[in-house]
């Protein structure tokens, strides 16, 4: 195993601790690490770092931890506020008008397609697969829908 390839599997602090040591400590960590236990055998790059970067490797991890367990939990629509939804909302559907323009201005002419059906199908497809489905926009696109629905009701009663 070579350095490039052990060295893809490391942190960018771990690389630079790597790079720091003298070359036979390197040489030393590639022959102990195998193909198959590479993940188990990082703990043999810590054996050569002080306690100072021990510790803040330590630290570095567990804040980058709490970081990606907090953006999970920002990025829940159960722990959003109502504002937040809104904005969310008026976002997602402003970027699903954006990528609907753009597909317009991209549109193929209708001669190069065998028949008309064929190329309406084609556009439906790109407009579900690569407009509607993208990221988390049908969550946004289903309250849309209930809204439309409540007020269609309301406008029906009261009529």
């Amino acid at each position: 195993m070579n350095d490039e390839n052990f060295l893809k599997y490391l942190s960018k602090i771990e690389q630079d601790v790597f790079n720091k040591l003298d070359e036979d400590k390197q040489n030393n960590i590639i022959k102990s690490l195998n193909k198959n236990n590479i993940s188990n055998n990082l703990k043999y790059i810590k054996e050569y770092l002080s306690s100072i970067e021990k510790t803040t490797l330590n630290k570095i991890n567990s804040l980058s931890n709490k970081l990606s367990k907090q953006n999970i939990k920002d990025s829940n629509i159960l722990n959003k506020s109502v504002l937040q939804l809104c904005r969310d909302w008026a976002t997602t559907h402003n970027n699903i008008i954006n990528d609907l323009i753009k597909l317009h201005s991209n549109m193929d002419d209708y001669n190069k397609h065998n028949s008309w059906w064929e190329y309406l199908l084609y556009y439906f497809k790109k407009i579900v697969n690569n407009i509607l489905l993208k990221d988390d926009r049908l969550i946004y696109i289903g309250v849309s829908l209930i809204l439309v629905t409540l007020l269609l009701y309301f406008i029906d009663i009261s009529g």
